[in-house]
């Protein structure tokens, strides 16, 4: 993923996919082409871009494994909606 936040919560949300998930580029300052090429050629070619492919298919597995019945998620709204139907 190449992120190019703006604004907001986007700086955020960019530097957890960089740094934090590392399953992304961050893009900062002025857009130039080259730097787009650079980060695409990292994404694509290189050895860092099929590491982070890796991650994010591992990421995708578990919020998978949290939304079906059972999983994290799945359990917490439930829980929320019982609580709400009892009131």
């Amino acid at each position: 993923m190449i992120c190019r936040p703006f604004n907001g919560e986007q700086k955020l949300n960019a530097m957890y996919i960089e740094s934090v998930w590392r399953i992304g580029i961050q893009l900062e300052g002025e857009e130039e082409r080259g730097g787009v090429k650079r980060a695409v050629k990292r994404l694509i070619v290189e050895e860092e871009g099929a590491c982070m492919r890796e991650r994010a298919h591992g990421l995708r597995e578990k919020i998978k494994a949290s939304v079906r019945c059972g999983g994290a998620s799945y359990n917490a709204l439930d829980e929320l909606v019982k609580f709400l139907n009892t009131e």
